[in-house]
């Protein structure tokens, strides 16, 4: 990475929303926030943790994590994570949606307003959801975006999001699970 890079990624924060009651799926998330269900492809890792490694590995310094429906359950997560390794410490903010996840992901988001972190300062914002495992290298190239583009980003926000071919992942799972997908229809320029 470039001196020009490390100096951009530092102007980065990651919100990773976390604060949904899991519905579609509420067997598995009756008790356990979907970002933490443990993923057997991940080493039974959970969702959320993979996130945080890959973000950390990618050198993102400030994470901050939205919780609400089940929030004492990532609290503790977040507190096990730091406990194992500090430097998570000044990393990584927590965020109480309160009951605003109710009303939907940009209103947890909106939750870091109401925080007492000097969100004023943080020039650009990477928003993404919990319950998603991505990629590393899907991550580093969003980040190499974001990074060579954070003057129009500061003023022009945009929306990142890959093609997802519905009908290939409903046939590939149909047996393993039953999968719904959502899918909205947005935009491309």
């Amino acid at each position: 990475m470039s001196l020009q890079k490390n100096k951009a990624i530092d102007k980065i924060s990651v919100v990773i929303l976390c604060a949904g009651e899991g519905k579609r799926i509420k067997d598995l998330t009756k008790d356990i926030p979907k970002p933490l269900l443990k993923i057997e492809a991940l080493n039974n890792k959970s969702i959320l943790h993979d996130t945080i490694n890959k973000l950390v590995s990618l050198g993102i310094k400030n994470v901050m994590i939205v919780k609400g429906h089940l929030g004492h359950k990532i609290e503790d997560f977040v507190e096990s994570l730091i406990n194992s390794n500090s430097e998570l410490k000044y990393i990584i903010k927590l965020i109480d949606s309160g009951t605003r996840y109710k009303l939907g992901p940009l209103y947890s988001f909106l939750s870091i307003t109401k925080s007492n972190l000097d969100v004023e300062n943080i020039p650009v914002y990477l928003v993404i959801p919990g319950d998603t495992i991505f990629q590393e290298d899907l991550l580093n190239s969003i980040l190499n975006v974001v990074m060579d583009n954070i003057p129009s980003i500061k003023h022009h926000p945009f929306v990142f999001y890959k093609d997802v071919q519905t009908n290939t992942l409903k046939n590939k799972f149909k047996e393993k699970l039953p999968l719904q997908i959502s899918i909205s229809e947005i935009e491309k320029r």
